[in-house]
């Protein structure tokens, strides 16, 4: 059985995944320097949902060719299909700030099983974040 959400390629101290989540997010806590990470969307497509963005300048979270930073949540929305690849790159000498938490927002296959971050509802099937 093929799980799906996000993978961790490759990635280094904070970079996590969770389900179809993925992050450098330190529980609050500012991420490390010199991070690299690289993630791949596995068999789901749709919208992301930043739970939380603050990247440093020089720092930059790449997603669909494009960099992004600062405080502020990526406008408009930005939605990612199965094997896109975002990565992730902090310098040795950036602001560093809370970083990253991302979820994506997708339709469930017709079951959903325990962890799969879906919820089977009457009508619709929704990700849970």
């Amino acid at each position: 059985m093929q799980i799906l959400g996000v993978s961790l390629v490759t990635g280094e101290n904070n970079c996590a995944v969770e389900n179809n989540c993925f992050s450098n997010y330190n529980s609050g806590a500012t991420y490390s320097a010199n991070e690299d990470c690289e993630f791949l969307v596995v068999g789901i497509s749709g919208q992301l949902v930043f739970k939380h963005f603050g990247v440093g300048t020089g720092d930059h979270l790449n997603i669909g060719g494009e960099e992004y930073s600062g405080s502020t949540n990526p406008s408009p929305p930005l939605t990612v299909s199965a094997a896109d690849e975002m990565s992730w790159h902090s310098n040795s000498d950036s602001q560093l700030r809370i970083g990253f938490e991302i979820c994506i927002l997708y339709n469930c296959p017709t079951t959903c099983s325990p962890g799969s971050g879906c919820l089977l509802a009457t009508t619709t099937l929704t990700s849970t974040l």
